[in-house]
Formats: structure tokens, C-alpha cells, sequence
């Protein structure tokens, strides 16, 4: 019985949380009001993460489900969940990628704050200080970087929704066995056939997380791009989550009539309509009915608004961004919070519920960390 087999999960999931083990991977560590009402990575989810041009819903994707994922499994090595993102790269290339992971891990760990350009010496006045790059050949680096990759799979050769689920179902395979039933066939009455039944992996406490960054970047021969992304969302990722657990990410972006600046009568932009929204969803909007959980990323300032949720943008400036629950199939929507975000090492954190002037002078000493590699 399909009952026996949720019950029995619900019974092991209990028993691994008395014996110390977890179900989901938190982000407590930097967004612990938001993890009051997200649980974190884990099995069985669909997430769509959008915003509009350049407003780092990439950035938050990384943040939220390669980087603080593998932060935890290594500030906890005694948790027994094992962790694999299989990472469809559309719009960069996989050794910018790892350029981002060496800026993020070099903020984190050791408290440097450089850019991927500034990392690679290409602009005239500046040139990589060698103290970075002895902390790049150091063996304790290195092994960041063997974990990493190994917990971290970059693909950015495959841009078709089919080449994607072959790779996932590939994986599938490799990884565990898919278990059939015999049922009447009505097209041929009096024969039988075998459909799916249900999937075991070799490794139960692998969390598996396919991304696909971003959803209009898919081209496949023959088809619309709404098409690509139908076809994506409503056949594949679908698949990947009822059948084999798996916890699909689609990056999305809004679309451009979605984010276009809209005035009031007295010449004030209306906020509302520059919002991600589920209608803003670009190219196919149907992805939303098939997502469990979707999540917005906002940056106001982006428009010109000088404060935000009390917050003065004039001094935090593009180190804010707004995120949003749009919707949460399991629990509460439509709640945001507000975070400070550094694009230059992909970094967020979640931002008190009150100005407080301890936060604007860490940004202003940000910035200046910032610009000292550009002024001279």
C-alpha cells in the first residue's frame, strides 16, 4: 500500500530527528527568521527562484542552495545526509562558476573581499595581491575546492529540456533502482504492462538538487522557447520530484513588461508593479502551477527609492535586496524579509526587523573594501 510507504517515511523521519539527524538542510545560519518558516533543502521540492534583470536571483540560488548546503555539511560532519547539485549553467561558463565559489569561500573563511575581474588581474591598476594567492595554493583551500566539486556537478553545454532530463534520468539510474508494477493495458485488453511504481536510492540520505539557471536561456530544435520551458517544468521536473525525490531549482526571470518602471498620478512609482509576481513569470507562466515553492528577489533601489522597510537605500544602496515567499505549497506565503547582499562574493544575510547603525557602517566599510580596488 502507498499508505504503508508514507507512513513508514513518516516513522523514519521521526526516528532521525530523536537520533540527532536532520531532514532538511537549514538556513538558520543567515536567515533565521526566514527559516521559521522555510525548513531549508530537502527532499520532494520544487523551487522556482525570480526577479527581474540583474536583480541576483542567480546570486541568491547559489547562496541559498550550493554554498550554504555545503557550509553546513562541513560545520557538521556528524550529520549523515550526503548532498549532490547538478548544475545546468545556460548564461556562464563552469569556470566562471568556480571564480564565484573562490570569491565567496575567500569572504567567508578568510575575510577578503574581492570581485571575479579583480581575482583575475584584468583591469590596468590592479594586479591579484600575492597573500590571496598563497591562500589559493594552501592545501586547506584546495580541499574546499575538492569538496566542492565533488558535491557540485557544472554543466554548461547542455541548453535543451531533453539533454537536461537524460542527464538527470541518467543519474537516476546510476543511483538507485526504479521498482514497476503490472497493470491492465486498456489499449490492448487481456495483456499487461509495466508502469512505475516507486524509486529507492543506493544512498537514502542523499539530497539530489538539479538547477537550471535560467529558464529562457533553453533552445531545443522545433520548439518555442515557452515551449522549452513547459516542457521543462510540467514533464521533467514534475518527474524528477514525485518520482525519484529529487529538488528541482529553475531560475526564472520576469518578464520585461512585468518590471517596467509604473507611476502614480503624482509621479511616484507604484512598487507593486515592479515586484516579482507569479504573473510576471517571462516567457511561460505556467511553471508557477507546477512549483511548490517560489521565491522572489527584489532590489527597490534599483528604481530610485530612497527608503525601504524603514531602511535608509541612500546608505545601503545596492547591498539590499528584498526576499519574498510567493508562494509555499507546505506552509506560509506572501512574507518577506529584507537582506544585506554583496554581489562581488555572492552574500547574503538576513537584516534586523529595525534599522540599527552597526548595519549601515558594516556597508560602509564594505564599500570602501570595494572601491579601494578601483580608486587609486
Amino acid at each position: 500500500m502507498i499508505y504503508e510507504r508514507v507512513l513508514d517515511n513518516i516513522k523514519e523521519n521521526k526516528r532521525i530527528k530523536e537520533s540527532g539527524g536532520i531532514i532538511a538542510i537549514p538556513w538558520s545560519k543567515h536567515f533565521p527568521r526566514l527559516s521559521k518558516v522555510l525548513p531549508g533543502v530537502r527532499k520532494g521540492m520544487y523551487t522556482i527562484i525570480t526577479s527581474g534583470p540583474k536583480e541576483s536571483k542567480t546570486q541568491l540560488t547559489d547562496f541559498l542552495f550550493v554554498y550554504q548546503p555545503l557550509d553546513f555539511l562541513l560545520e557538521h560532519p556528524d550529520i549523515d545526509i550526503d548532498y549532490k547539485v547538478i548544475y545546468f549553467s545556460l548564461e556562464l561558463s563552469k569556470e566562471f562558476k568556480i571564480l564565484q565559489a573562490i570569491c565567496y569561500r575567500l569572504f567567508t573563511k578568510y575575510g577578503i573581499l574581492i570581485n571575479p575581474d579583480h581575482l583575475q588581474s584584468v583591469f590596468e591598476s590592479y594586479t591579484v595581491d600575492d597573500q590571496i594567492l598563497s591562500i589559493l595554493d594552501s592545501q586547506e583551500f584546495k580541499e574546499w575546492m575538492e569538496f566542492f566539486e565533488s558535491k557540485v556537478e557544472i554543466i554548461d553545454n547542455i541548453r535543451h529540456p531533453t539533454g537536461i532530463s537524460v542527464k538527470i534520468e541518467n543519474y537516476a539510474k546510476e543511483h538507485g533502482e526504479s521498482h514497476y508494477i503490472e497493470v491492465d493495458d486498456w489499449e490492448n485488453p487481456g495483456r499487461k504492462r509495466k508502469v512505475f511504481d516507486y524509486y529507492t536510492p543506493n544512498n537514502p540520505n542523499q539530497i539530489v538538487v538539479p538547477i537550471i539557471d535560467h529558464a529562457s536561456l533553453l533552445s531545443e530544435r522545433g520548439k518555442t522557447v515557452y515551449e522549452c520551458i513547459k516542457n521543462l517544468s510540467s514533464e521533467y521536473l514534475i518527474r524528477f520530484v514525485t518520482r525519484y525525490k529529487y529538488s528541482p531549482v529553475l531560475v526564472q526571470q520576469q518578464s520585461s513588461d512585468s518590471t517596467r518602471q509604473q507611476f502614480s498620478n503624482n509621479g511616484n512609482i507604484i512598487l507593486d508593479k515592479v515586484r516579482p509576481d507569479r504573473e510576471g513569470l517571462a516567457n511561460c507562466k505556467d511553471t508557477a502551477m507546477d512549483a511548490t515553492l517560489i521565491l522572489g528577489i527584489f532590489s527597490p533601489y534599483k528604481y530610485k527609492v530612497t527608503s525601504y522597510e524603514n531602511w535608509d537605500l541612500t546608505r545601503l544602496r545596492d547591498y539590499h535586496r528584498e526576499i519574498s515567499i510567493m508562494l509555499n505549497r507546505n506552509g506560509k506565503a506572501n512574507a518577506t524579509i529584507q537582506t544585506y547582499f554583496n554581489g562581488a562574493v555572492n552574500f547574503f544575510k538576513e537584516l534586523p526587523r529595525e534599522p540599527i547603525n552597526e548595519v549601515y557602517k558594516f556597508v560602509s566599510n564594505m564599500r570602501e573594501k570595494e572601491e579601494s580596488y578601483t580608486i587609486t
